[in-house]
């Protein structure tokens, strides 16, 4: 994520140095004429400030469609099980790295199970795994004031409906909500 907003900047930046340029032989005064025009420098000033806002723009898309995968991408867990793998791992150092760089975020971690287990049992799976996930983010650095709630809803709020494996492993996971 941070690569690709440096390299959205990057992009961005070297278009504005190519067009200032190109703007810049194409507007320059001839010998004999040595002066530059209030026309020619408010006509520099309004193109500077288009590419300062598209840059700008281009920025809070790339931050809109980060903290959108932050929410949206779910830490899975095998089977009755709450601890993370590599995989759960890889996700959540992400989710480290986009929290490192939003402070001023605060979470609250769901912990969801499968239909298949009593009641009882997946909410205190549910539990478990969203422990387990803010016992990572505290361990790797994040403020433990920052995870606002730790809830479980077992089997009670499905991301999934659907009685296949495919849909019992969505459902087998730690959400995350921001709040502010």
């Amino acid at each position: 994520m941070k690569q690709r907003l440096s390299l959205s900047f990057f992009l961005l930046s070297s278009l504005l140095i190519v067009f200032t340029l190109s703007s810049c032989g194409q507007n320059a005064a001839s010998p004999s004429d040595e002066t530059v025009t209030q026309s020619q420098i408010d006509e520099q000033k309004a193109k500077e400030a288009e590419a300062q806002r598209l840059a700008e723009e281009e920025r809070q898309k790339v931050e809109a469609a980060a903290k959108t995968d932050f929410v949206n991408v779910n830490v899975l867990f095998n089977y009755d099980s709450y601890k993370l793998d590599d995989q759960a791992k890889e996700i959540l150092i992400k989710k480290i790295e986009w929290l490192n760089n939003n402070a001023d975020i605060k979470l609250i971690i769901e912990g969801h199970c499968d239909e298949r287990g009593t009641q009882e049992y997946n909410m205190a799976l549910g539990q478990k795994r969203a422990s387990e996930t803010a016992k990572f983010l505290i361990n790797s650095g994040i403020s433990e004031d920052r995870i606002v709630k730790i809830i479980s809803y077992g089997e009670e709020k499905p991301f999934v409906i659907g009685n296949t494996e495919e849909a019992w492993a969505q459902n087998r996971c730690a959400h995350f909500e921001l709040t502010e």
